[in-house]
């Protein structure tokens, strides 16, 4: 213990030493407006100054036995420096982080050196505290930063009056005047963008919802101001994807879905609907260029930019790709729009999302499809609350053509992800509308049954004709006899093309639904009468019939 106490203490006092630097070095850079992110380097040149003054105090005093000692140092220090030039040139949080970590700990090591109390149990001690501290003080440069950069925004924000703004913007629609109110905040934004420095960006294009909302708060006409803020995105968008600008197109996306979902709060359908529109026409757009994958958690983790963002990373709740965030800002608006009854926002929000829906299942975006999936669960308890005949069938039907495009992408795929999540959806919804909506479901299923029969995809028909049985038996346990007998036909449609394009596994699976079918006494006259039906097969391919007819009877049927 007695060992201990020299090193605690001495690892105390140079610990205080390089607080001192650290966070005088970070508030003179923001008080001065020069960047933070190479903090860590000018505290390993500091270390470097530290062991070249102690290298010309061994050569005045002619101690030449720890001289090329103390080269070596001085280039492990150069090092030091050199490598903290370049994580911060990177550009991301996890990078700027280990920058400071090494200035912190390049420093405090040089300081232990001069002062001759380098000991290992002092220097395991001083690493520990100097990555705490790094973290400390890396925290409090994003926050100086943010709060800097927040602060150049509202410079030009603070004093924007919603009458001025509307005058600039009535005389440049009429061409007699050319001022932009918005045009300096939109310039910066633009700025950041091509100079790839997403923080600013980001900082940016957050401001123009939080304008959204000071306009939409205050009276008068505010029209063409919400018409050029989305204006003005929509031309951030395409800057940003020009630029390959992947987060800084996120941020737009998720500001147009903000202004959207704040214009259907406030009741205002024009305003909403013209977001919408402006979000369709990115989208018809953009889907032409190249397509962003799904980020590896470790590319996340560079990006990341607070605790809460790594929370999410861990938790799968991270936003990667300009799609994903498409589809979640076009559910939040639609939603809304559907709680107040906003018919045509409503459908062209479910239209804009079955396009999105389309795009994913031809990239095989997961994630993306799995958002639209919620989402549309949600638009279902949501239309379905408001007695919106409609829409239901809309949500319906853009579950069926998603489903279509998926097979006809993916022919020869066994299992395809999205197939399955659609089929599940349509089950889930199916049982949310209740028994009006047994109808579409069935035909719905029936149509992707059939399409993927003349593809040949016997176990994605397979896997479809259960949910068809489902639905059936629920038209049976509410006495829906003309719905359960359409559902019958529709597993017969199916049935009969998997017998001729002699697929084994969906026909088994066809006759077992049958064969349960058969026992309900309220349905089983459809039922036989679509077995009979089947039976012509019996001349025209006999080991298919006899499979289906096997099957039948092995499975208990009447």
């Amino acid at each position: 213990m007695q060992i201990l106490i020299p090193d605690i203490i001495d690892t105390a006092l140079i610990s205080g030493v390089i607080s001192i630097f650290l966070f005088a070095n970070i508030l003179i850079k923001n008080y001065l407006k020069i960047n933070l992110r190479d903090v860590g380097a000018d505290l390993a040149i500091g270390a470097l100054v530290i062991q070249l003054a102690f290298i010309a105090t061994l050569l005045i005093d002619q101690q030449m036995d720890f001289f090329w000692n103390n080269i070596v140092l001085v280039i492990c220090f150069a090092l030091f420096w050199i490598a903290s030039l370049w994580l911060a040139g990177k550009k991301d949080a996890l990078t700027d982080m280990f920058s400071y970590t090494i200035g912190t700990f390049a420093l405090a090591a040089s300081i232990m050196h001069f002062l001759g109390t380098f000991r290992p149990t002092g220097m395991v001690i001083l690493l520990t505290y100097c990555f705490i501290l790094s973290v400390l003080a890396f925290l409090l440069a994003d926050y100086l930063r943010t709060e800097t950069v927040k602060l150049d925004f509202e410079k030009f924000t603070r004093d924007l009056q919603i009458y001025d703004m509307n005058e600039s913007y009535r005389k440049l629609e009429t061409g007699t005047g050319n001022i932009d109110p918005l045009q300096p905040v939109i310039d910066l934004i633009r700025g950041a963008i091509r100079n790839k420095d997403n923080f600013v960006s980001t900082v940016g294009i957050r401001k123009i919802p939080e304008i959204c909302t000071k306009v939409l708060a205050s009276s008068g006409n505010k029209a063409l101001i919400i018409k050029h803020l989305n204006a003005h995105l929509y031309q951030l968008a395409i800057l940003a994807g020009d630029e390959k600008d992947r987060f800084a197109l996120i941020e737009v996306i998720d500001a147009f879905g903000s202004i959207g979902k704040q214009c259907s709060k406030a009741d205002i359908e024009s305003f909403t609907l013209h977001t919408i529109n402006s979000m369709t026409s990115f989208f018809e757009m953009y889907r032409e260029r190249e397509h962003f994958s799904q980020l590896d958690k470790l590319a996340l983790i560079k990006r990341s930019k607070s605790p809460k963002d790594l929370v999410n990373i861990v938790t799968n709740k991270v936003v990667s790709t300009p799609m994903h965030q498409l589809s979640i800002a076009t559910g939040d608006i639609g939603i809304s729009s559907a709680k107040k009854e906003m018919s045509e926002p409503t459908e062209n929000s479910v239209v804009l999302l079955k396009k999105i829906a389309l795009d994913a299942a031809v990239n095989r975006d997961t994630a993306t499809l799995e958002n639209i999936r919620k989402v549309l669960i949600d638009f279902a308890r949501t239309v379905d609350s408001k007695d919106q005949d409609h829409l239901k069938k809309l949500i319906i039907y853009t579950l069926r053509d998603i489903g279509i495009k998926t097979i006809h992408e993916y022919p020869n795929l066994k299992r395809h992800d999205c197939l399955d999540k659609v089929i599940e959806t349509l089950k889930e919804i199916g049982e949310i509308f209740g028994k009006s909506s047994v109808v579409d479901v069935t035909a719905a299923l029936k149509d992707i049954g059939i399409v993927a029969a003349r593809k040949h995809s016997d176990d994605n028909v397979s896997r479809i004709i259960p949910v068809m049985e489902y639905f059936c038996t629920v038209a049976a346990d509410n006495n829906l006899e003309e719905q359960a007998s359409n559902a019958v036909n529709s597993i017969l449609a199916v049935c009969e093309i998997s017998i001729k394009e002699q697929m084994v596994e969906s026909t088994a699976s066809s006759s077992k639904s049958f064969a349960k079918l058969s026992n309900i006494d309220s349905i089983s006259i459809f039922v036989n009468e679509a077995v009979f039906e089947i039976g012509k097969y019996r001349e025209i391919d006999r080991e298919m019939f006899a499979l289906f007819d096997k099957t039948y009877r092995k499975s208990g049927g009447k």
